[in-house]
């Protein structure tokens, strides 16, 4: 119970993005990308020391495993910012979790530990959305459209953060998964 609340607070908390202020970024991002385009990414394995990359609130945060987590300022280009627009928002429409759980067509489910959870959640034009899944849907890419588009969603934003210079700059994570 505890952790659906803690959840619900942080998406509604998300779910202000569209109407917060002005987002700051470098430069000028193209002219198809929404103003108010913004985007929160979460990728974790134990849910009290999340990787997120946040270009809102303009910030990096690593999963250090055994030293806790390290969270560092980023500001976004306006071309990156363009660039995932253009990675993220296909995915928009998608309405289930992208667990193995939904994603079964025979009712099996696929089994993966410690298993990793994700959750994209950005704004266009005013609406916010938010696709959650976790490590499961890698492994109905061949049979799902939705499958394919998250993980490849999931995938470039992962790869993006993992590449910037402030993630590069944070200590190596101590025991684990990076």
């Amino acid at each position: 119970m505890k952790k659906t609340l803690v959840l619900f607070l942080m998406l509604m908390m998300i779910g202000l993005l569209c109407y917060r202020g002005t987002l700051v970024i470098q430069g000028n991002r193209d002219e198809d990308v929404p103003q108010d385009f913004v985007i929160h990414f979460e990728s974790w394995i134990y849910d009290e020391r999340k990787n997120i990359f946040d270009t809102y609130d303009g910030y990096i945060q690593k999963d250090l495993v055994m030293n806790g987590i390290k969270k560092k300022n980023y500001i976004i280009t306006g071309s990156d910012l363009s660039e995932i627009y253009r990675n993220i928002y296909p995915i928009k429409n998608i309405k289930q979790e992208m667990t193995s759980a939904n994603l079964s067509k025979d009712g099996t489910s696929v089994g993966i530990s410690p298993m990793t959870y994700y959750v994209i959640t950005f704004c266009v034009d005013g609406i916010t959305y938010t696709i959650k899944g976790d490590a499961t849907a890698s492994y109905y890419i061949d049979s799902s459209k939705e499958a394919a588009a998250f993980w490849q969603a999931k995938e470039f934003l992962s790869n993006f953060m993992y590449s910037t210079d402030v993630y590069k700059s944070m200590p190596k994570s101590d025991g684990g998964y990076d």
